[in-house]
């Protein structure tokens, strides 16, 4: 999925942001159990996650950006009552330090 979204094209040039839903929604689609979206992130071996009882952020990045090259990856899972993914909102961020 990671490599996926990194190569996306920021089509953007005022934000520099890209929406990458349709990629994060063929791995974790709309129904699927907190534990297994919690299992799957685990397993892209980089990044972060931070929870609450609501919803898991998963972040991270690659690159540096004072070579123009960083891009920042933003998924924001939220929750139902059952614990099943109700929404999911992602982007890339080229993030360029100069």
């Amino acid at each position: 999925m990671l490599d996926e979204i990194y190569g996306t094209k920021i089509p953007n040039t005022a934000t520099q942001r890209a929406d990458v839903n349709t990629i994060v929604s063929k791995y974790l689609p709309i129904g699927t159990s907190r534990k297994e979206a919690q299992e799957f992130l685990k397993g892209l071996s980089e990044g972060s996650i931070d929870e609450s009882p609501g919803e898991i952020v998963y972040t991270t990045r690659r690159g540096e950006g004072f070579k123009g090259n960083r891009r920042d990856i933003l998924v924001k899972i939220q929750f139902d009552s059952n614990n099943n993914i109700e929404s999911v909102t992602s982007f890339i961020h080229k993030a360029n330090n100069l």
